[in-house]
This record gives C-alpha cells, structure tokens and sequence, in this order.
C-alpha cells in the first residue's frame, strides 16, 4: 500500500515537471524539423525511411524474434548510464523477451533511482536506439559518404516508428498480459502507470527526436543549443504563464 502511494506521488510529481517542460521541447522539435526539410539530407533520410517501413513489415510478420531482441538491447542499452548492468536477454518468439540486469548505483544517486527505472523501463517506446546510435556518428561522418550514410539513418528511423507504434498499441493497457507460454504480466507501461507512462513517452518522444535532428543539421553543437533553447523558452515563457495561473 505504502508502495503504491509512493509511486503514485513521484508519477504526479514527474509528471507536473514533464508538464512544465513540454511547450519548449514541442518548440524546439518544430523548430528543427523545419531546419532538416532545408537541410540536404532530408532526400536521403526520407528515402531511407520508406525502406525502414518495408523492412519492419518483413520482420514483423517473417523474424520477429529481431524486432524482440531491439526492444531488450534498448532496454539494455539505455540502462547502463543509469547504472544498470545488463546481465542477460532472452527472447523467444512465443514468450516474447526479457532484458535481465542490477543496479550499481552510487549511494548519493540512490533518491534517483525510481526516475532512472522508470526511463529504462520505457525507453523502447521513445528512443530509436539504432537512429540515436547511427545519428551520433553523423558529424564525423565522410561527406562523400553522407548520402549513404543517411540512407541508413532513414532505414533505422522507419523501422522503429512503425515497430514502436505496433509496440504502444500492445502495451498500452494496465492489464495483465499473456504471453505464448501462458503466463500473466503487466506490460512495460502498465508498470509504470497508465497515464503517467503516456506523458513521459510523448515529452521524451518530442526530445529524443529533436536532439536527432538536431546533430544531424547542425552537428554536436546542435545538442548544446537545444538544451539553452529548451532551458531559455521554459524560463521566459512556460514557467512566468504558470505562475500567472496560480497567482
């Protein structure tokens, strides 16, 4: 009982600040597609990302066991800056898959550790990991070998939006699912919370995605002028209008 209340008081909490945060990510994700549709690349990523779709139908419907094993390394992946070791995957077509791991988390972090839980837990359903991946190598990237380069970026961008709408579409419920073996489970976002888990995806959607478009049309430097935008706009604009509403 203690349990519940206290997750449901951190989920209000995270959510409230995810809240406050969101008109400056939706801004600066606006802001940057603008920039890519005038950016040379966009020919190839748009190209590329028709191939992802069709790749993903393939896998999807021939080698599903693939689209499993990335949504486990993702979970994987992402959890090892938060101290998460990943000490196993599992996947199986019938029960679908499990990404085993233990926390090293230094004690100080320790308050921090139902927030990095809570990313890990629903990181496949916001990062495209093998976009984020392809995308941080971008900058250093030959330019004669950019067209390809983003062909492939394209390819990895459609294959996980199509997968991780399949993905939101299977999971998103707070009751128990059954996998092929029988046994009853709660999804990722079941977890989580069912509202808290869809605020949480749409803020991390926006800044994952922007940040990626973000290198790609202004390289390593478009990170660090997405975090002072996103800061800038929240102080000056978000967080004035909500004290206006409290007042």
């Amino acid at each position: 009982m203690l349990q519940s209340i206290l997750n449901a008081t951190l989920n209000l909490l995270l959510g409230i600040i995810l809240l406050a945060f969101l008109p400056a990510v939706f801004n600066q994700f606006i802001g940057n597609v603008a920039d890519f549709f005038h950016h040379f690349a966009w020919h190839s990523i748009a190209f590329g990302t028709g191939m992802g779709l069709v790749i993903e139908r393939f896998l999807n419907r021939f080698i599903p066991e693939i689209e499993i094993l990335e949504h486990e390394i993702t979970h994987a992946l992402v959890g090892i800056p938060f101290g998460f070791i990943p000490t196993g995957i599992s996947v199986s077509r019938r029960r679908g898959g499990e990404c085993r791991h233990y926390a090293v988390i230094p004690w100080p972090l320790i308050p921090l550790y139902p927030v990095a839980k809570r990313i890990v837990t629903l990181a496949p359903y916001f990062m495209p990991i093998f976009t984020v991946i392809m995308a941080s190598f971008r900058p250093i990237t030959p330019s004669n070998w950019q067209p390809w380069y983003d062909l492939g970026i394209g390819a990895t961008f459609g294959y996980h939006s199509l997968g991780t709408l399949a993905e939101l579409r299977e999971n998103f419920t707070s009751s128990n699912l059954a996998d092929g073996s029988g046994r009853w489970k709660k999804s990722d976002i079941g977890k989580t919370g069912i509202i808290f888990a869809p605020i949480f995806i749409i803020v991390a959607t926006l800044a994952v995605h922007g940040l990626i478009l973000a290198v790609i049309v202004h390289d390593y430097s478009g990170m660090a002028q997405w975090g002072r935008e996103t800061w800038y706009f929240t102080k000056t604009t978000t967080m004035p209008y909500i004290f206006s509403l409290v007042k």
